[in-house]
């Protein structure tokens, strides 16, 4: 996947659209703790969508859910706050669920060791974000394979960010990516790259005001970083 032919296609979809412009490869930097719902895709929906950069109306968004309903962030509050096992999590329920009926198979595991030797992998994540820091992907595809949960290698690093999307009113609502973004917030990492999916078309609405305006907004322009940068003049 090539970022010059993604970012042509997007604009040829939407981009060419708006004022604003919609650039799929732009990571924002937010604080972790407002990210605070989480948007439910199927599975089908969500390979769909995936690197499909989008402006959609409607009233999608407000199906969003509150992260702490997500059953992966619930079982690593209880892993990394309150001690508990990973046996005892409803992700390890969950995947090996997934394993006996052929639905899921968490990070390609197959039997419950493999489970527990990718929830290791967590764990390890975990002790490196909170020992080093949260770094980029652009950096970790720098360093030697074998990292925790490491990317692939085959797209942009822009893309495997925490992937989320813009409701109405700009609120960041969870895509994909919970492993580095439940971390980040237990860890209390203060910001993070992240990679906007979708933008209801609303807030991009208000982007392309924002975009047209050549009016001086410092208080607008401060208040989200999607609308950072906008102004024209």
């Amino acid at each position: 996947m090539y970022p010059s032919h993604l970012r042509a296609v997007t604009w040829l979809r939407v981009g060419r659209k708006h004022a604003a412009p919609i650039d799929p490869l732009k990571n924002l930097w937010v604080d972790p703790a407002t990210i605070e719902t989480f948007l439910e895709l199927r599975r089908d929906e969500f390979i769909r969508m995936r690197f499909v950069f989008d402006v959609i109306g409607g009233d999608w968004d407000l199906r969003a859910k509150p992260i702490e309903e997500h059953f992966m962030y619930h079982s690593f509050v209880a892993r990394f706050k309150h001690g508990a096992a990973w046996e005892e999590t409803r992700l390890y329920a969950v995947a090996l669920e997934g394993i006996r009926n052929g639905t899921w198979h968490y990070h390609g595991a197959r039997d419950a060791s493999q489970v527990m030797q990718r929830l290791g992998d967590v764990d390890r994540l975990y002790e490196r974000i909170g020992r080093v820091g949260y770094r980029r992907q652009a950096e970790l595809a720098d360093e030697a394979p074998g990292q925790p949960l490491s990317r692939r290698a085959t797209r942009p690093p822009e893309l495997d960010e925490v992937m989320v999307a813009l409701d109405r009113d700009g609120a960041i609502a969870f895509v994909d990516g919970i492993h580095r973004l439940a971390v980040a917030k237990l860890v209390g990492v203060p910001c993070i790259p992240i990679c906007v999916l979708i933008r209801h078309e609303a807030w991009q609405a208000r982007r392309d005001r924002v975009a047209q305006d050549r009016t001086p907004r410092a208080t607008e322009l401060s208040v989200h970083p999607d609308l950072a940068g906008l102004r024209r003049g």
